[in-house]
């Protein structure tokens, strides 16, 4: 079943509206109270610029033609609870980026992620369809409520699926009101801002690496260490009680009184700038909130029934930035992993079980799976001179 909040006319004032928009949210509230909160899920998009640097927050010109090339869309869902974070959604501008692997994205099959492009980097109303089956199918044996905002992709989705027969058979969905204070959102209310926080420490970071073997972090960035620091930092870095605290603070199950959610904590950030700014690679960032949330990194509504634009879209070049990364060799990764080893273990405040021991563990692992492969090429290799 698919239920769906009411309506209201543009308020005339912002007292008006503020009513309107907690009358909304009341309704709202006698719906989540009939799901654990592990059963209720809200789904943001966010824009990320993935190359974006702090010094690049007031860009203009030639620079905001840059940074719009890497451009993402990204899908983030999760519970109420934070004990389901699903894979994150990318959309980007090409459909099969090089950096990615060309024409199957094989550079990202084991990632927990999937990506889709089109011209725009938008989510349009074919991904969104996509999503929502694939939503409702992770969903299978259970009852869960999902909370979306009201995106015209959104409910062109939902109208959709609710005329076809069968529709969601595990999800019934309600909406946002179009008004609603963002903080009325769990994902806009904090969860969001955080995993964006935790990405762009690894960009940072990566950026120190490289300016440190004298390489150009800007040239050698591409969309493959976005999906991966992407991911990592949703998976493993956005803590469960971070993402219960944002839900809690949103009101979404019931007015919340107590203290507001501490600010996000921008010391290694900080940090990583001032080393950056050290090394002569970016010039003296004025504001690290916004380079960390940017104003312009907001998600364009855009009507999926406008067909012109979807089909500029659909032909529409692929990026030009980012070449593809050579996969590695089973020399090569043992290699490295032997290199890192040594390094581990010439550092005086090296703890073995925390560093070196899974190294070694990984070390094993990768050295069983190269036995087993050249195994593997030897017993078909006597197959094929013995029928031959």
């Amino acid at each position: 079943m698919i239920w769906k909040v009411g309506r209201h006319s543009k308020a005339p004032s912002a007292l008006i509206q503020a009513d309107e928009a907690e009358d909304g949210m009341s309704k709202l509230r006698e719906k989540t109270r009939s799901y654990a909160r592990r059963d209720c899920y809200n789904m943001d998009e966010a824009t990320l610029f993935y190359g974006l640097t702090p010094e690049w927050t007031l860009a203009t010109g030639a620079e905001l033609e840059k940074r719009e090339e890497t451009r993402l869309t990204v899908t983030l869902c999760c519970n109420a609870d934070g004990s389901d974070k699903l894979d994150p959604w990318f959309v980007g501008k090409a459909k099969s980026p090089r950096a990615l692997g060309g024409e199957d994205n094989t550079a990202i099959a084991n990632l927990p992620c999937v990506y889709r492009g089109n011209g725009k980097a938008w989510m349009t109303y074919a991904i969104m369809v996509e999503w929502l089956r694939w939503f409702d199918a992770k969903m299978a044996g259970r009852r869960v409520l999902l909370l979306l905002d009201s995106f015209s992709a959104h409910e062109k989705t939902v109208q959709l699926l609710l005329e076809e027969q069968g529709g969601l058979q595990n999800t019934a969905v309600e909406f946002f009101l179009p008004d609603d204070p963002p903080f009325y959102q769990p994902c806009t209310n904090g969860i969001t801002a955080n995993w964006k926080l935790l990405y762009r420490q690894y960009w940072l970071e990566f950026m120190v690496r490289l300016s440190l073997l004298n390489q150009d972090p800007i040239r050698e960035m591409n969309i493959h260490y976005a999906l991966r620091w992407g991911c990592q930092a949703w998976k493993d870095d956005l803590q469960k009680q971070s993402i219960y605290n944002c839900w809690t603070h949103s009101t979404v199950f019931w007015e919340y009184f107590g203290p507001q959610p501490e600010g996000l904590d921008y010391s290694h950030i900080e940090s990583l700038a001032m080393a950056l700014q050290n090394m002569g690679v970016i010039r003296p960032a004025k504001n690290l909130t916004r380079f960390v949330n940017p104003t312009d990194e907001e998600v364009i509504d855009v009507d999926p029934a406008n067909l012109i634009e979807h089909i500029v879209t659909l032909f529409a070049p692929e990026d030009p930035a980012g070449a593809l990364l050579p996969i590695p060799s089973h020399q090569q990764a043992i290699s490295a992993l032997e290199t890192l080893i040594r390094y581990e273990c010439s550092q005086k405040k090296t703890v073995y079980k925390n560093y070196v021991k899974p190294l070694e563990g990984y070390l094993s692992r990768v050295s069983r799976r190269v036995t087993e492969d050249t195994l593997s090429r030897a017993r078909q290799t006597l197959i094929h001179h013995y029928f031959n």
